[in-house]
């Protein structure tokens, strides 16, 4: 409990040096309460920018893999147009010797008048 006056002026207790330690006690749990939750504080802000930058590089890698995928594709798109023209063009060439061919048939059967 609480000492009176007396009982500390019998046991040479200075009230007001031991309220002063105190008052300093406590001012220095403040002032390392908040060098502490300053120091929380940056850390986390670090810690932040970090995966930020982090993230910003796989979101680099990513788009650098998409564009590259798309590069990849037209090229493969641009191969197959060309196979698909050479066989439409092989086609086409065959049909009109067919074509021609049924003509030189056709006008080689057919009794002159």
């Amino acid at each position: 409990g609480d000492l009176s006056a007396e009982q500390a002026e019998q046991i040479a207790l200075n009230c007001v040096e031991v309220e002063r330690s105190h008052r300093q006690m406590l001012a220095v749990m403040v002032v390392l309460l908040i060098q502490m939750w300053v120091s929380s504080f940056l850390t986390k802000t670090l810690s932040e920018m970090i995966q930020d930058l982090r993230n910003d590089e796989d979101d680099r890698s990513l788009v650098d893999f998409a564009w590259q995928q798309r590069r990849d594709l037209w090229k493969e798109l641009r191969r197959f147009e060309d196979v698909v023209q050479r066989q439409f063009e092989e086609l086409r060439s065959s049909l009109v010797s067919r074509q021609g061919v049924k003509q030189l048939t056709h006008t080689n059967s057919m009794p002159a008048h």
